[in-house]
């Protein structure tokens, strides 16, 4: 009995190692992590790849499923020969590689007949609102030019003019890769200039709201 069990151990272990090198299975072992902390992180996999026939191909899509909560994800999956271009999708969400939705956070080419062993280290992304208001109007031609982060002053974008901001809604939306942005305004109240640093600093995993009161 003994002898049995472990000669049914070791036909499994053969075969999953055959699966790993053989053309017509599709192995992989991801892992997902943060970038900045190590920690893992949980997404979810789709699967594109052209399915081949006598006479040409034609391109298919599966759901694979997500990560456990280690980021792990294993797949085995048995393929046609004629099969090709296997690309698969991950989707982290819109704090994790910018936000792309309804694109993939990142998308990896995986190889037929070897074992694919995937690391993905996802930088965070930082997003916020920024929110305008003229508290204190002069008259119809007070003036708001803003320049983004990563902008110059040599070209700065009119926002708004009056007591109102003539956008809807008077709010710009930012996210970066970094924790911090600074954005730029240039005032015009009663034909005088004035130009102001605003540094904002991001928490992670939330849409940071900011005023800028001018």
């Amino acid at each position: 009995m003994k002898t049995t069990t472990i000669i049914s151990i070791i036909c499994v272990v053969l075969f999953a190692q055959c699966k790993k090198h053989s053309s017509r299975w599709l192995t992989a072992e991801i892992h997902i992590i943060d970038a900045e902390s190590g920690e893992p992180v949980k997404g979810r996999f789709n699967l594109r790849y052209y399915e081949g026939f006598l006479f040409g191909s034609e391109e298919r899509f599966v759901e694979l499923g997500s990560s456990d909560d280690n980021g792990l994800f294993e797949i085995e999956r048995s393929i046609n020969r004629k099969d090709n271009n296997f690309k698969l999708e991950l989707f982290a969400g819109v704090f994790y590689e910018g936000f792309k939705w309804p694109l993939p956070s990142v998308t990896k080419e995986l190889s037929q007949g070897s074992h694919n062993k995937i690391t993905f280290e996802l930088d965070r992304a930082y997003a916020l609102n920024l929110n305008f208001s003229n508290t204190s109007c002069y008259d119809e031609t007070d003036s708001l030019w803003l320049v983004r982060p990563g902008g110059t002053l040599e070209n700065p974008h009119l926002f708004s003019t009056g007591c109102f901001c003539e956008y809807e809604p008077e709010t710009v939306f930012h996210h970066s890769d970094q924790d911090t942005a600074t954005f730029i305004s240039i005032t015009k109240k009663n034909g005088v200039y004035d130009t102001l640093y605003h540094h904002y600093t991001m928490e992670f995993k939330t849409i940071n709201e900011f005023d800028l009161n001018y």
